[in-house]
């Protein structure tokens, strides 16, 4: 798989059911997908977001980070 074919994954989490509810994964996401399109030039087609709403950072048992790892484990992942 060359560099272009890979991904660029994202990791968003809050921890608590408030910040959930409230504006922190959309920021979160609008914000590293804008760096990546402004400032890295990546083409929006290679990002790929994964999301653990209301999951603690003290696991990393969370089923988006665990997924995003099995990707970066298997070389899909470039940044």
């Amino acid at each position: 798989m060359s560099e272009k074919e890979k991904i660029v994954a994202l990791y968003v989490r809050v921890s608590t059911g408030y910040q959930v509810d409230k504006d922190s994964l959309p920021f979160q996401k609008k914000e590293l997908k804008n760096y990546c399109e402004h400032v890295l030039h990546i083409n929006k087609n290679r990002i790929e977001v994964f999301e653990d709403a209301g999951k603690s950072g003290k696991n990393t048992k969370r089923p988006a980070f665990e997924r995003m790892m099995e990707k970066v484990k298997s070389g899909q992942v470039s940044h």
